[in-house]
This record gives C-alpha cells, sequence and structure tokens, in this order.
C-alpha cells in the first residue's frame, strides 16, 4: 500500500491549502495538473490515494477512475459546482468518497483518517504511553518507559 496522496488540478491555490490540510497526516501530497500528468505518476509513484478535480483539461474524473482501479488505488472526486446528482453519479460509478470544496479541515481530516489509520488511534496511544502489560501471574498495568519507546516509533 502506498504511502502518498496524488491531487490532480488545475488550481495550485488548491494543491497549497489541501497539503496544509494534510500536515500532520502521514501522506505525502503530489500535484499535478493534468490528466496525463497524473498517469504518469502513478506508474512511477506509490499512492494510496487520488484526489481529482471532477473536470481536467485533458480529461475527467472518469479517466482518472479507469486508470485507479487497475492499480487498486482510490479515487476521490472534488468539484465545487457539483450537486446531490453528481455526487450519487460518482458513488455508483465507483468512487471511493467525495470532498466538497472549499476544503474543510474536518473533512479532509475525516478522509486521511481512511487512508492513514493511525492517525485515530494518536489518542489511545497518548492514554496507554506510559503502561504496559506484566504478564499473567501479575494481570494488571504497569507504569514503564520501555512502553514510550515502543508507541513513538515508526516504520
Amino acid at each position: 500500500m502506498g504511502s502518498g496522496l496524488l491531487f490532480v488540478s488545475p488550481y495550485p491555490q488548491d494543491a497549497v491549502s489541501l497539503a496544509q490540510m494534510l500536515d500532520d497526516a502521514s501522506l505525502d501530497v503530489i500535484h499535478v495538473q493534468g490528466l496525463k500528468d497524473a498517469a504518469s505518476k502513478l506508474e512511477t509513484g506509490n499512492f494510496q490515494v487520488v484526489v481529482t478535480e471532477a473536470n481536467l483539461e485533458d480529461g475527467t474524473w472518469l479517466d482518472l477512475l479507469e486508470l485507479t482501479r487497475s492499480l487498486g488505488t482510490e479515487l476521490v472526486v472534488t468539484n465545487p459546482w457539483a450537486d446531490d446528482r453528481f455526487w450519487a453519479e460518482a458513488i455508483n460509478l465507483g468512487a471511493y468518497d467525495l470532498l466538497a470544496q472549499p476544503f474543510q479541515r474536518g473533512e479532509v481530516r475525516r478522509l486521511s483518517a481512511r487512508f492513514v489509520p493511525q492517525a485515530g488511534l494518536q489518542g489511545l496511544r497518548r492514554h496507554f504511553l506510559n503502561y504496559s502489560y506484566v504478564g499473567p501471574k501479575d494481570s494488571r498495568w504497569m507504569k514503564t518507559e520501555s512502553c514510550r519507546m515502543l508507541f513513538h516509533s515508526r516504520p
């Protein structure tokens, strides 16, 4: 499974906004402006998800849907002018999710939590940060510093 997010949009300012909102997630955000560049990045990159504008200069989200399906990558569609009918169509045709514009931090975090499951466990990590199980004879949790290293280690 990949560790990145490919954002396909002719609007660089949207890429900056999205990247800032995902700054604390473990997803690298790569921005390209069109379908050709997206296809090239998808062949060489390692992406968990592609977020795309519905309409691109050289194609549409449906073209990207075909590419992502063949690679096993999820597709999220975004469109500032979409109505309920468009959203239903996108989901029915195979889009993984939809992201409304302008981007809202809460919605972007909801999306990133689906692709970075450990992000949702941070509260649990903090709660159990200093505790570890001491074994069957002594069935209780005990404060320990070794657990701190276990929970903070990242690949």
